[in-house]
């Protein structure tokens, strides 16, 4: 396919980058498929259209996927307002560019360490991510003497937490390293809730519940953890070892 092409074609082969992709994709589908159930209709739209931009690579598509569709889904009434904008960036950011970090689908070949160092990095800044909006802080506390009710009930009435713990004094101080380092904590447990689960460390969905995926091992779960870790060790794989994308840029220069 030309350098000049507006997109490539899905790959159809075995290896971990296309492997790759595809577990993209999936997450992406899974999110269409969420929205839809829910009725929320202009996110199920924006993550389909985010998950074909990235699964056809087309040509700028990855900022259109990080800055524009987190943008027009919260300016059309979708989610809880510009104040999420942040977390999401990092959420679709890390999504979108893992894998041409991993994968050295640049223009220009990345060498090992500036690799290595971009994947763990956006990595990292998703795990917090996670574990500081899916941590959420009426389970994180114990001891502060006080009641939260659930932002997200919409029925009546709403259940109420209750706080017994300093944590939102963390907050309140403006310790960042410790709560970034509590939301890193928090995000490990649940990334690592289902496969420790089988092994008997966790029960197999603790914690998933908090990620917002269910309480329960229904077919929809099992689908979210397969592709989550699907994607995510190979990246990793990627990024730790000397794979390049097949036609990226990086590998019709050499």
């Amino acid at each position: 396919m030309s350098e000049s092409a507006m997109y490539k074609m899905p790959p159809t082969d075995t290896s971990p980058f296309s492997l790759m992709l595809w577990a993209q994709f999936a997450i992406f589908g899974l999110f269409v498929l969420q929205g839809a159930i829910e009725d929320d209709w202009v996110w199920a739209i924006a993550d389909g259209i985010a998950g074909l931009l990235l699964l056809l690579r087309v040509k700028n598509g990855r900022p259109v996927v990080v800055l524009l569709i987190p943008v027009l889904t919260i300016a059309l009434g979708s989610g809880e307002g510009l104040g999420e904008l942040p977390f999401m960036w990092i959420f679709y950011g890390a999504l979108a560019y893992l894998p041409v970090l991993a994968y050295d689908e640049f223009e220009v070949e990345l060498d090992s360490d500036k690799k290595r160092i971009g994947v763990l990095g956006l990595f990292t800044a998703m795990v917090v991510v996670m574990g500081m909006v899916f941590g959420p802080a009426w389970v994180l506390a114990e001891g502060s003497g006080g009641e939260f009710e659930d932002p997200e009930c919409s029925a009546e009435p709403c259940e109420v937490y209750e706080i017994t713990s300093d944590a939102y004094n963390i907050i309140a101080a403006g310790i960042v390293i410790q709560v970034a380092a509590i939301g890193m904590a928090w995000g490990m447990r649940n990334y690592l809730a289902g496969p420790l689960g089988f092994l008997g460390i966790f029960t197999s969905w603790y914690g998933m519940g908090d990620m917002g995926i269910g309480d329960d091992p229904a077919g929809a779960d099992f689908a979210w953890m397969l592709a989550m870790l699907t994607f995510f060790t190979l990246v990793m794989y990627g990024a730790l070892g000397r794979e390049v994308a097949p036609n990226s840029d990086a590998s019709e220069g050499e």
